[in-house]
C-alpha cells in the first residue's frame, strides 16, 4: 500500500512538472516589451523555451509563432544576453527556420538557469537544444547535416567543432 502511494504521489508529481512546461502565460502586447518587462516575465519565458522545446513542430502553429515572437522579443529586450548568431547557423537553419528559435531558446536558459554567459556554452547549449529537438524525432526531416552534429555530439566532439566555428568566423 504505502509502495502504491508513494507511486501514485511520483507520477502525480511528474505530470504536473510535464504540464508546467506545456503552457507559459504569454504578454497581453508582445510587441510592447520593455527592459523591466524582462525580469517581470522571466518564469514564463522559461516555461516558453520549454514548451516550444517540447512541442512537435506541426502541433498548434498558430501558438508556435506567437511564442517564437514572445521570445525573440524578449531575448531583444534582456540586458542579461547576447546571443552572436554565427555563420554555421545559416547551413542549420536551411534545414528548418523553426531551430533558430529553438538554438536561442537553449542559449537563454543556460544564461538563465546555469548564470552562464560564455560564448563557447552558449553556442553549445542552443545547438544542444536543436539536436535535442533533432533527435526526438518532433517533426524535423532527417538530413546530413543534422547526423553528423549529432554524431558529434554522441562522441564529445561537438565544443571543439563549435570553437573551430567560433575562430572561422
Amino acid at each position: 500500500m504505502r509502495f502504491a502511494c508513494l507511486l501514485l504521489f511520483l507520477f502525480t508529481f511528474l505530470f504536473c512538472k510535464v504540464a508546467e512546461a506545456q503552457e507559459f502565460n504569454m504578454p497581453p502586447d508582445i510587441t510592447k516589451l520593455s527592459l523591466e518587462d524582462c525580469d517581470k516575465y522571466r518564469g514564463d519565458i522559461i516555461n516558453c523555451i520549454k514548451w516550444l522545446q517540447n512541442s512537435p513542430v506541426a502541433k498548434d502553429k498558430d501558438k508556435r509563432h506567437v511564442a517564437d515572437a514572445f521570445l525573440l522579443n524578449w531575448i531583444s529586450h534582456s540586458k542579461e544576453l547576447n546571443i552572436e548568431l554565427l555563420p554555421y547557423l545559416d547551413k542549420i537553419t536551411d534545414v528548418d527556420p523553426e531551430l533558430i528559435s529553438l538554438f536561442m531558446g537553449g542559449w537563454a536558459l543556460n544564461v538563465l538557469e546555469k548564470h552562464n554567459s560564455d560564448m563557447l556554452e552558449g553556442n553549445y547549449a542552443g545547438l544542444k537544444s536543436i539536436l535535442n529537438y533533432y533527435d526526438s524525432d518532433k517533426g524535423i526531416a532527417r538530413n546530413e547535416l543534422m547526423d553528423k552534429l549529432l554524431k558529434k555530439e554522441k562522441s564529445g566532439k561537438l565544443k571543439e567543432w563549435i570553437q573551430e566555428q567560433m575562430n572561422s568566423k
